[in-house]
């Protein structure tokens, strides 16, 4: 005796078993590739944007420090040319405490160069901010004259 079905087998139906299995796989295989590729994006931009805060912050701790030995070189009526020498030393360091600078510092230093009974100083600055394995840093530097009255 032969066994029918009621819902009888088609030739087509046949060859194409399991290419479902194959199409849901390779579905999940490609979603799974296009969500780490979403991810490594979200990723890199979060990376972006601490770097830009950090470079900001270091920015401004290098003015600051630039702002600082402007000051003292340029305090009196008369520049002092004797303390941007001084101020020549490679262990000049402000450490900030302020909120929004923590963790950062600034590097400054001074030349001067006397040509024709005026001064010429070149003032640099250099700030640096350290947040666990991130290290930025920014440079600033600037360029001041004595105003020599006749």
């Amino acid at each position: 005796m032969r066994y029918t079905s009621a819902t009888p087998r088609k030739a087509g139906l046949v060859r194409q078993a399991g290419n479902m299995m194959m199409m849901a796989i390779f579905t999940i295989v490609i979603l799974g590739f296009v969500g780490l590729g979403i991810t490594r994006i979200f990723g890199t931009s979060a990376d972006a944007l601490v770097y830009e805060v950090y470079g900001l912050r270091a920015l401004n701790a290098a003015r600051s420090g630039l702002d600082d030995i402007v000051l003292q070189v340029f305090a009196g009526q008369v520049s002092d040319p004797a303390f941007c020498t001084a101020a020549s030393d490679p262990d000049n360091r402000v450490d900030f405490t302020v909120s929004g600078l923590e963790n950062c510092y600034a590097q400054f230093g001074c030349a001067v160069n006397q040509i024709d009974d005026t001064n010429y100083y070149r003032f640099e600055s250099q700030g640096t901010c350290e947040i666990d394995d991130i290290v930025v840093s920014r440079t600033i530097a600037i360029d001041a004259k004595d105003i020599v009255d006749d």
